[in-house]
């Protein structure tokens, strides 16, 4: 077996040498020259002076330590900056104190007997469905009634006093319909308004302008309501159509080629007046002789007035007693927000647009949330709610032994505390955890009764009352965004170009430098690693000339041997 030649193991070794050498990592020293590229030609402040040739090091060492202090002074200011715009977005500002009340709905007034029962006709539902029940269900149903004709909310605990807790008694009474009860025995619509009705300068029926109202309270009458029950729709009824006689459905729109249609005010309503006669003007009759004799003691014949803003269900209202004229000043302050508040998030902005959710089938509003908390809680202890409570068509409402139940449970509902690790309330006390954050946009209905006893002549069961603005113009405040993020950059951008002179387009350059010229520098590296070693691996251009020459004079020597075979060159 022969070995390779020489000439052949020298090739192969030429082969071998001019194969590209392998990749290999970046070095250091080229991450410094990277660095001292970008030091010398960066927009930012004093960077070259640390990569200069020539510089001293103690020169060097005095601009890092300047840059460095500068670094630490933007990063500390820009971390302020952040926290302001955290810790304190919004900021509400009064923007005008000449509002029109003419650009505000007038709000709305809920009318509530502080009798909830009229006992003539607790007799007649009784005489008319329970005619045939023993004397033991009789008087359970007449000691009933009269529990419920002082029972609100958080004054369940008037159940026992009247009622008792007798599981018996619950029994006798257990297939009757507390909601259909109520609805018997509480006064129309035509029996508690006497009169007319006055509204903006003309008279009106006065069941034309009241609706049903469920409250706290019980069963009443409201006027400029979007919560009553004629305002929610039933479901299946087109909301933009309103036959005559269809108290359920919304009488907002109605087509004018529509015979059976009837259109009604724009809602909710509004006026533009200030001044007595200017507003709602109404006399309500309040029937002090069909007060419930067991529960006559506990309430004086009167009416109590709810003022709350038309999308509100009524929470707190004012007493006024028989016999009296009451004139109700009216004023208001509205709060909007800008769009950039929308623009946050719930947590940040600390309140919540009407859109956003719903409280108990009603656009979200904070009243509403607290109503609902309410009925949440009875529900949670009692597995019903009370009949006042819109249902929803989901909830069961309590029955005589729920009733009971919330009586047994009422201190809960009597106790709202705010959520836990709070120092100054009694975390192991039971009570209502309501989380209902504030409205975006708002209007706060303030009310002044001024009550003058005795002011109807021969009229001591009846009620006068005079609902109308104080003044033609209300208070404005605008809630706005303290740092938007147009703020935030401008804040920014200036202590960066304060302190180390950074700009948008110095970020721009640092992108740029650690992408395509960093890209740029690697391959020049590179380049110039593996030239050196090629040049010295390939023949000069005069060696190849001269092999060329000695090649083309060999072939030609040959050509004239064949020619002349004999001669001797």
């Amino acid at each position: 077996m022969g070995f390779p030649s020489k000439e052949y193991r020298g090739n192969k070794r030429s082969r071998q040498r001019t194969r590209s050498p392998p990749c290999k990592t970046i070095g250091v020293g080229f991450i410094l020259r990277f660095f001292k590229d970008y030091f010398i030609n960066s927009s930012l402040h004093g960077l070259r002076y640390i990569a200069e040739d020539g510089r001293h090091w103690t020169e060097r060492c005095i601009w890092i330590a300047l840059c460095s202090i500068a670094v630490a002074g933007a990063l500390y200011t820009s971390s302020n900056i952040w926290n302001r715009y955290q810790t304190s977005p919004t900021m509400t500002v009064l923007q005008s104190t000449n509002f029109p009340i003419e650009n505000l709905p007038f709000p709305a007034i809920t009318i509530c007997n502080l009798h909830h029962v009229r006992w003539d006709k607790a007799i007649l539902f009784q005489e008319k469905y329970l005619s045939d029940a023993d004397n033991l269900t009789v008087d359970a149903f007449f000691r009933l009634v009269s529990a419920l004709s002082v029972v609100n909310f958080g004054d369940f605990d008037m159940i026992g006093t009247y009622f008792g807790n007798s599981t018996e008694d619950a029994e006798r009474l257990a297939d009757l319909n507390i909601t259909f009860l109520m609805m018997e025995v509480i006064s129309s619509c035509d029996e508690l308004f006497v009169e007319q009705c006055w509204w903006r300068n003309l008279d009106y029926d006065c069941c034309s302008l009241f609706e049903l109202q469920k409250t706290e309270y019980g069963f009443c009458y409201s006027f400029n309501s979007e919560t009553s029950q004629y305002r929610r729709p039933r479901r299946g009824v087109p909301q933009e159509k309103c036959r005559e006689g269809d108290q359920h459905c919304n009488q907002n729109k109605c087509s004018d080629d529509d015979p059976g249609c009837k259109k009604a005010d724009i809602r909710p309503r509004r006026t533009s007046t200030a001044g007595m006669w200017s507003g709602l003007r109404t006399k309500v009759q309040t029937f002090p002789q069909h007060t419930p004799p067991l529960s006559a003691g506990e309430n004086a014949a009167g009416i109590l007035v709810f003022v709350t803003s038309p999308y509100d269900l009524p929470l707190l209202g004012t007493d006024v007693t028989s016999g009296s004229t009451a004139q109700v000043s009216l004023s208001a302050q509205v709060t909007y927000t800008t769009p950039q508040v929308h623009d946050l998030c719930t947590e940040r902005r600390g309140c919540i647009y009407e859109n956003e959710t719903e409280a108990l089938g009603f656009p979200y509003r904070h009243g509403n949330c607290i109503a609902q908390c309410h009925r949440h809680s009875t529900y949670l202890y009692c597995n019903c709610t009370p009949y006042f409570f819109p249902t929803e068509g989901i909830l069961s409402v309590c029955d005589v032994s729920g009733l009971m139940c919330l009586s047994e449970s009422n201190d809960v509902y009597n106790y709202e505390k705010p959520e836990k690790d709070n120092p100054f309330f009694d975390d192991g006390q039971q009570g209502m955890v309501c989380k209902c954050q504030a409205d975006c946009d708002r209007i706060e209905y303030t009310s002044e009764f001024y009550v003058t006893q005795g002011g109807l002549s021969g009229a001591e069961d009846q009620v006068l009352l005079d609902i109308h603005f104080k003044h033609p113009t209300v208070v404005l405040y605008r809630t706005d965004v303290v740092f938007g993020w147009l703020d935030l950059t401008v804040s920014l951008g200036g202590v960066a170009g304060l302190f180390i002179g950074f700009s948008l387009l110095s970020g721009v350059e640092l992108i740029y430098y650690l992408t395509f010229r960093l890209y740029g520098l690697w391959r020049a590296e590179r380049r110039s690693k593996i030239a050196p070693k090629l040049k010295t691996k390939q023949p000069s251009h005069q060696n190849v000339f001269r092999s060329r020459k000695l090649h083309d004079m060999h072939k030609s020597l040959q050509k004239i041997q064949r020619v002349h075979p004999h001669q001797c060159y």
